[in-house]
């Protein structure tokens, strides 16, 4: 079964003072894969998880960003989730300059 594989990219720590702000964008990335889930035909790779490794911002931006690049050259589109995130459009900025595709979850599923 060949499935279009999703990278999530969107913010996480950016803007987000308090830890309810945090998991707020966490939960922005669960309401994306979860809706990509739903319709099917997705294999979603979702760093908005990754708030569980580290959820006390003890990595570096520099440290995710080195783990998350290669993650995103496995997919084929990247799905760019609303907020301000400097990790996001960095993210972005790679996937277009490998030739992957960046849309909204909204175009994607359309």
């Amino acid at each position: 079964m060949s499935r279009t594989i999703v990278y999530l990219s969107g913010p996480l720590s950016t803007n987000a003072p308090t830890l309810h702000d945090r998991l707020a964008n966490v939960g922005g990335f669960i309401d994306a894969h979860r809706a990509l889930m739903e319709r099917g035909g997705y294999s979603v790779i979702d760093p908005g998880l990754t708030f569980y490794v580290d959820p006390n911002e003890g990595y570096s931006h520099e440290s995710w960003i080195a783990a998350d690049l290669p993650l995103v050259e496995l997919a084929h589109v990247v799905v760019r989730l609303p907020g301000a995130s400097r990790g996001a459009d960095e993210e972005c900025q790679h996937a277009m300059d490998c030739g992957i595709p960046v849309v909204t979850l909204a175009e994607l599923l359309e």
